[in-house]
C-alpha cells in the first residue's frame, strides 16, 4: 500500500497510510487509557474483551460503574449523556 495507483496515466495519491496511520493512533490511545487508568484503578477486575475499529468494549467487576467514573469525570466525556443523567457534562465536547 504505497498510497498512490496509476488511473489514466495519472498518478492519484489515495489516503490509505493516512487512514492506516490515524486507526493506529485511535487504538494506541484506546490501550493507553485502558492500560493507564482503568487497569492501574481495578487491576485484575478489568479486562479488554475485543476492540473494533474505533471502540474498546471491557469487563470491570465493579459495585457502581457510574460512580468510579463520576470520581474520575476529567478522564471521560458526558458530553452526549441525556440532561437528566447526573453524569451529563456539555462543557467537555471531545
Amino acid at each position: 500500500m504505497c498510497g498512490c495507483r496509476k488511473i489514466n496515466n495519472y498518478h492519484v495519491i489515495t489516503a490509505y497510510p493516512i487512514l492506516y496511520m490515524y486507526m493506529e493512533l485511535s487504538r494506541l490511545l484506546m490501550f493507553d487509557f485502558f492500560y493507564k487508568h482503568i487497569k492501574a484503578k481495578y487491576g485484575s477486575l478489568a479486562k479488554p474483551l475485543f476492540s473494533d475499529t474505533d471502540s474498546l468494549r471491557l469487563e470491570i467487576k465493579t459495585e457502581d460503574t457510574y460512580a468510579d467514573m463520576a470520581s474520575e469525570v476529567h478522564l471521560f466525556d458526558f458530553s452526549e449523556y441525556p440532561r437528566y443523567r447526573f453524569l451529563n457534562n456539555t462543557e467537555k465536547k471531545i
